[in-house]
């Protein structure tokens, strides 16, 4: 098994798979023909398909810039997974208690627990102090609630989304597992927008003399607002030129520009910035899915917790991008799709793959090349769902591709544990 390599003008992609669509063909050309890719190291892995902005399984070391576009708006998405035991029977009463519970205490789809901003840290710091005693992650809240504050961001802790987000019960020939996937929901998307903005433009031009001439000169002008010394250079500026007076009412001309290219890149400040507040946002989404765990088992009382681990799909660590691709270390949890349920194992870190492995298996169809709700209700017999429905028809099982797609190529960074098939699952709609 050999991978696909793809070639563009400042970097190559190393594809392992051997199902690289068109249009994610296309979308990996555009991203390696980008300057700000020099000197980054690509892997794809064998769940790749097109993803907008970037490709599902993208992998990529970080050289001198970073494209914020590429980890895009779900910042921290993820799967949480819960070995539980039971003091009770799987049966039909105990599925309906288990659903009555997630519906009542999380919210789904476009609703968000209506916390103002003190709430919801009220709520991370509480879900940290659950979270401790499973994981020695910390977070800082006063710094995520500044992260709040700059991004504008709504409030979203303990809610689950729409799309591919779910919760499940899972069982393995040994074990149960509850399994949460969400990410950092609306914060997730501020960070992304407010760092978006403030890209610079491949074709970027450095020296604005001229802009500021036009300020001096009493001009409302647009500002590209990657220009971050701007407003220093223009003060000092007013007060060589003897108009300190003036300084106020010169700010008030400049009209800042938001980046509109669609791969702009951060670097040196910029990027460390982005780096951070990724950081805060990424424990905000693990925050997430333990809030939502927290609120379950608080309410089913025949439901405890044996241990807990997590994989993560969307992120900035150790200098490698993962969109839609988790590290190949430790415990992980790779969920298939809705039918086949999560393959559990232990991770085998390749350098040639980025240290990375597939986050799923993939999708096989788009979401608008949806499946009739006969045919997704055929798919989930068996499993306990009172989700099936058109709202959540673009996420059937046969949307996605199945294990034997792609397990030749995941067992090579992935040492296979335990496969847990679905009982019950559980998804937002709009």
């Amino acid at each position: 098994m050999n991978p696909i390599i793809i070639n563009g003008e400042y970097a190559y992609a190393m594809v392992y798979s051997d199902n690289l669509q068109e249009d994610a063909k296309c979308t990996l050309c555009s991203i390696l023909n980008c300057k700000a890719m020099c000197g980054s190291n690509v892997a794809v892995m064998p769940d790749v398909h097109y993803a907008g902005s970037c490709v599902v399984g993208f992998t990529s070391t970080v050289a001198a810039r970073v494209i914020p576009a590429l980890v895009g708006g779900d910042i921290g998405c993820g799967v949480l997974c819960a070995e539980v035991s039971l003091s009770c029977s799987l049966s039909d009463d105990f599925f309906k208690r288990l659903d009555q519970i997630i519906h009542e205490h999380v919210p789904a789809g476009e609703r968000t627990n209506s916390n103002n901003l003190q709430q919801e840290m009220h709520l991370a710091a509480e879900s940290a102090s659950f979270r401790s005693n499973y994981s020695d992650k910390k977070v800082n809240i006063d710094q995520l609630q500044k992260l709040f504050l700059k991004t504008h961001s709504k409030t979203s802790l303990g809610s689950l989304g729409s799309g591919n987000h779910f919760i499940e019960l899972n069982k393995s020939s040994t074990s149960i597992f509850m399994t949460i996937h969400t990410g950092s929901r609306q914060l997730g998307v501020s960070v992304n927008k407010y760092h978006c903005n403030r890209a610079i433009p491949n074709n970027s031009v450095t020296d604005y003399k001229h802009i500021m001439e036009e300020i001096i000169e009493g001009k409302e002008t647009k500002v590209p607002m990657h220009l971050r010394d701007f407003q220093r250079d223009l003060i000092q500026e007013l007060r060589q030129r003897g108009m300190e007076s003036s300084i106020k009412s010169r700010m008030k001309l400049i009209q800042w520009e938001p980046c509109t290219e669609e791969y702009g890149y951060l670097e040196n400040e910029g990027k460390e910035e982005y780096t951070q507040d990724l950081i805060i946002a990424q424990q905000f989404a693990s925050l997430n899915r333990y809030m939502i765990l927290k609120n379950i088992i608080d309410n089913m009382l025949d439901m405890k917790i044996i241990n807990v681990f997590e994989s993560t799909h969307n992120y900035l660590e150790d200098n490698i991008i993962r969109k839609g691709a988790i590290k190949a270390e430790g415990r992980i949890i790779i969920p298939i799709n809705a039918r086949e349920g999560v393959i559990i194992g232990q991770g085998i870190p390749k350098a040639e793959w980025n240290y990375s492995a597939p986050h799923g298996a993939g999708r096989r169809l788009k979401r608008k090349d949806r499946f009739s709700l006969e045919d997704y209700q055929k798919e989930m017999v068996g499993i306990y769902s009172t989700t099936v429905c058109s709202e959540t028809a673009d996420e059937a099982p046969g949307m996605y591709k199945t294990w034997h797609d792609v397990g030749e190529w995941v067992q090579q960074v992935i040492q296979i544990e335990q496969t847990a098939n679905t009982l019950y699952n559980y998804k937002g709609g709009k």
